[in-house]
């Protein structure tokens, strides 16, 4: 099974070995996600038709030398993210060749938003300077990101060097 990441926005080709000098024409390809069609290829019958949630995001690639069979999906979201099932069926089946191959789509997104604020004022953070303070005094930073596929890891910096000190972190919140 291959395993393959995609940023939301961007597009991402998914690959499927057809190999027909060994294995013979193939009468057609389909591809599925998490089980529901989603690509319909047929060279025999001049036919090529993306379904369901990727119509108008897909298209089929097949190389020349017949060894390759990939599947572009443009415009990359969060929810194409699953496992997909390139499905061939050969003209000559007694080759032994495989017929269905696996690949799985993680989807990856930058946050939506990044707000840095001081939770005693309100006040939104807008430079990359803050100050003056006293000596000794406490400082208290709020950082707050959304949207992001993984979850936003965040790590303070003062200049180069990671800051130690307490640190919270939240869960996303269910809409």
């Amino acid at each position: 099974r291959d395993e393959v990441k995609a940023t939301a926005g961007s597009e991402v080709t998914l690959a499927c070995v057809v190999n027909q000098n060994k294995c013979g024409e193939f009468h057609s390809i389909k591809w599925y996600k998490e089980n529901r069609r989603v690509f319909v290829y047929s060279p025999v019958a001049d036919f090529a038709k993306a379904e369901g949630e990727l119509t108008d995001r897909a298209e089929l690639l097949v190389d020349e030398a017949g060894e390759e069979a990939k599947l572009r999906l443009n415009s990359i979201k969060t929810s194409d993210e699953g496992e997909y099932k390139c499905e061939i069926t050969f003209l000559d089946v007694t080759k032994n060749c495989p017929v269905v191959q696996l690949v799985k789509l993680t989807t990856l997104a930058e946050p939506k938003y990044l707000n840095i604020s001081m939770p005693e004022t309100g006040d939104i953070v807008s430079s990359t300077s803050l100050g003056p303070f006293n000596e000794g005094e406490e400082l208290r930073l709020l950082c707050e990101s959304g949207g992001g596929k993984p979850i936003p890891k965040v790590t303070w910096y003062n200049g180069t060097e990671i800051m130690s000190g307490k640190a919270n972190s939240a869960s996303p919140i269910a809409a």
